[in-house]
This record gives C-alpha cells, structure tokens and sequence, in this order.
C-alpha cells in the first residue's frame, strides 16, 4: 500500500521534473518533500493550506509562498505572519525584480497551482545541474585551459575525487563563446 504522501511524491515529481526540465534549462530540482495538506496519513485533519516553502541555498530554508486572492505572498520561511510582500499574479513584475531565489514568478505561480490542485504543500529547492571534468572535456570547444579561465582551480570533491562544474555556467559561457 502506498501512503497519502508517496502518491503525492510520485506524480507531483514527475511534474515538476518535467516543467524544469522544460522551463529552466541547466537546472534540476534539488530536494523535494510533498505532503498532503488535508488528512495526514493516520487520517487526522492537517492544519497546513497549500503552500511552497523554498530552500533557496541547499536546506537553508529562505521564504514560504502562497496564494490568496489572486495575489502571490511571500513571507518568512519559519513564520507565515511575517509578510515581506504580496504581488498581483496577473502582469507584475516586482517579485523579479526583488527576489533572486533561481525561479521567476511565473514559475513559482505554477508551482503553487499544482500544489493548490492536489491539496499539498512542498518544500523544495532548485540547483545547477553539473558536469564533472570529463563530461565538460567532452563538450565541443572546451579545453584545460578555457576551463581554467573561466573557473579556475576546482576542487576536487572529497567523495568521489572528480572536479564539478555548474551547467548553468557552462550554458552561459557558451553562449558567449558562440557569439
């Protein structure tokens, strides 16, 4: 039997795997936890309305979202009373040019819509997805030395002893190459 929270995880992950995947080239979703907002999974009622609680860097928990009455509010991650500020959903551009969370309003509007549709909320964050050194040795046009100039020495990582470098960088490097 699979629990109220694991069918949640199974397609709403699919989904959002697949609007970054289309949306936001370079990127992936990094973590990702959907709970069912209405009944938990021992049948009591959950007190929790759809909402998103963003991780902007790694599991550090920068701000919750929510909707209400067609606007987008943006408030504290650990306290949902502290408001930073509220945004029209229709034709506003003043969440993209105040937060810098690595997602657009647009993006976290259909996250949020998703999650309103199937009673959820989520804790999520977004990150590059990364190429080790062969993999970018790999791709046409670089070389060692267009690697160190535009990354300089990488570490390598303790885990597995390969250097990691962000796609994103890597996408917007080369589209200055190719100009």
């Amino acid at each position: 039997m699979t629990s109220r929270n694991g069918k949640l995880n199974e397609v709403l992950s699919s989904v959002f795997e697949t609007y970054v995947e289309t949306n936001k080239p370079g990127y992936m979703i990094g973590t990702a936890m959907y709970c069912h907002s209405g009944q938990d999974e021992l049948g009591g009622q959950g007190d929790k309305t759809p909402r998103l609680y963003w991780c902007d860097n790694g599991d550090t928990g920068t701000y919750q979202f929510m909707m209400d009455n067609h606007n987008l509010i943006v408030a504290d991650y650990n306290d949902e009373d502290y408001i930073y500020s509220t945004h029209p959903i229709a034709g506003n551009k003043t969440f993209d040019a105040l937060y810098d969370v690595g997602v657009t309003q647009k993006d976290i509007i259909y996250i949020l819509s998703t999650l309103i549709f199937n009673n959820a909320y989520a804790f999520m964050s977004i990150e590059s997805k990364v190429l080790d050194h062969t993999e970018l040795m790999k791709r046409p046009g670089w070389n060692d030395r267009l690697i160190k100039k535009h990354f300089g020495i990488v570490p390598m990582c303790k885990i597995d002893h390969v250097q990691y470098y962000e796609l994103v960088k890597v996408l917007e490097i080369e589209s200055t190459l190719e100009s």
